[in-house]
């Protein structure tokens, strides 16, 4: 009875660490330090702040371009309104040469 006992825990042993194994990735070195390089948190610390330095020259850049600004407004009234405009009118004299 030990015996079977000992067997049948063998084999559930056997069965259950083959699975471990099967389940492991094989890497080249190649893929290896690509994967390493792109997982690691000093290089990409590095890259951010290369971008963040571009960023701030572009930014430093913009100071010395010329600044442009508009403004509009507008009224609309619903109602028509009609109103009579009287200009001063002024005849020229040919004679003198005065208005």
């Amino acid at each position: 009875m030990n015996n079977i006992k000992f067997t049948i825990i063998v084999l559930l042993h056997l069965c259950f660490a083959s699975n471990t194994v099967v389940s492991q990735i094989y890497l080249s070195l190649d893929s290896a330090q690509s994967m390493a390089i792109r997982n690691n948190t000093d290089i990409q610390t590095a890259k951010q702040t290369h971008t963040k330095a571009e960023l701030e020259k572009q930014a430093a850049y913009t100071k010395y371009l010329p600044k442009v600004s508009a403004q509009a407004t507008g009224l609309y009234i619903k109602n028509n309104f009609e109103k009579e405009i009287y200009l001063p009118t002024m005849y020229h004299n040919p004679d003198t040469g005065e208005l």
